[in-house]
């Protein structure tokens, strides 16, 4: 049977925090750590790669885009409370549905070569 554990992390000093996410609502993959710099605050704190984020600073990321995970870690100050899972259990879902992505199209200009031919000269 797959176990899994959930706990606290706490990293202080502000940032750099030494870690990178990865996942999001957008992707349709949970938030996790998806590196961390050697020697950082957050390899010294215990995270770890495959961390799966659950909260930053008490408020949940089920279902928070890329992007809002980023600015709630960027806006932590001097210390950072990341709730975590890990271990060997499947992976949380966000919870949110996805909204379709409007896609606009650019059309790329294709450059324009001419060629000067005196037909002349080849008589």
């Amino acid at each position: 049977m797959a176990e899994t554990e959930s706990f606290t992390i706490v990293i202080e000093g502000g940032a750099p925090w030494g870690f990178r996410l990865q996942g999001g609502r957008e992707f349709r993959s949970p938030l996790r750590i998806a590196g961390l710099t050697p020697g950082g605050k957050a390899s010294k704190s215990g995270l770890l790669v495959g961390d799966y984020i659950r909260s930053v600073n008490s408020i949940e990321c089920d279902g928070l885009r890329h992007n809002e995970a980023q600015k709630l870690v960027k806006s932590a100050g001097r210390v950072l409370n990341i709730s975590i899972s890990r271990g060997s259990g499947p992976p949380p879902s966000p919870r949110e549905p996805l909204t379709p992505m409007r896609t606009t199209t650019f059309p790329i200009p294709l450059p324009v070569h001419s060629v000067e031919v005196n037909f002349n000269s080849l008589l």
